[in-house]
């Protein structure tokens, strides 16, 4: 990446025996920014996924994170983020998957162009063969960078737990990501919906710590078909 010029602050920042807590603010803004997308590409005159260089990027926000000692035995943390983020100037990415406009079985026999595969001629006149000269290529200047979720978040629980055969500890965790655009563009079809998972797992060593016991249990998760726990041993 070329051409990144930033700007971060620590807010907020504490520490002492039982809690520490860190928050900061940042602004970047990216010329040469590489992205992977489905484009033109005029070396190959078609279509292609590669990484291209975007200009006018900005990514900007606030992320937070804290470690709590509650007791001997019973440790909080988590963080948090909030990100915002912007194709600031022409960026051009190829819709060919979309099911409104599929690839005719046979071709076609328009001059300069071959189904929506993406070869093409100057058809706008403009002296230039790019993305503009095909009517299903969308510009994403001012949406939101692909990938890149608005909200995220985790919370943990530690807790260390004596038994007769020796230390157990027990984690739990629970995780949250934003929804985001797979590819920048802003349409359903792109659209990666939010995810939610909670996890629990138990951790036992022997005393001379030569054998160990591990038991993880996905109590939810928001993506699966039903709300069965899973066990992983």
């Amino acid at each position: 990446t070329q051409g990144v010029s930033s700007a971060a602050s620590d807010v907020y920042k504490r520490q002492d025996d039982k809690l520490q807590l860190f928050a900061s603010v940042y602004h970047y803004d990216y010329d040469g920014y590489q992205d992977v997308i489905t484009q033109y590409d005029p070396l190959r005159g078609e279509t292609a996924e590669y990484a291209s260089n975007a200009n006018g990027i900005t990514n900007e926000g606030f992320e937070m994170e804290f470690v709590y000692q509650a007791t001997d035995r019973l440790s909080l943390s988590g963080n948090m983020s909030y990100t915002e983020t912007k194709y600031g100037d022409d960026y051009w990415v190829m819709t060919i998957d979309d099911p409104m406009n599929p690839p005719q079985v046979f071709g076609t026999f328009t001059q300069g162009v071959v189904g929506n595969a993406g070869t093409g001629s100057d058809t706008n006149g403009d002296g230039v063969i790019d993305a503009s000269d095909f009517p299903y290529a969308t510009n994403v200047k001012g949406n939101s960078l692909k990938g890149i979720p608005k909200e995220k978040f985790t919370l943990r629980a530690t807790y260390e737990y004596e038994s007769r055969w020796g230390p157990v500890w027990i984690w739990l965790n629970h995780s949250y990501t934003g929804d985001f655009s797979a590819s920048g563009i802003e349409r359903a079809l792109d659209r990666v919906p939010s995810r939610e998972t909670t996890n629990i797992s138990f951790s036992w060593w022997s005393d001379d710590y030569k054998t160990a016991v591990r038991m993880a249990c996905l109590l939810y998760t928001s993506d699966a078909a039903d709300d069965t726990p899973s066990v992983d041993l």
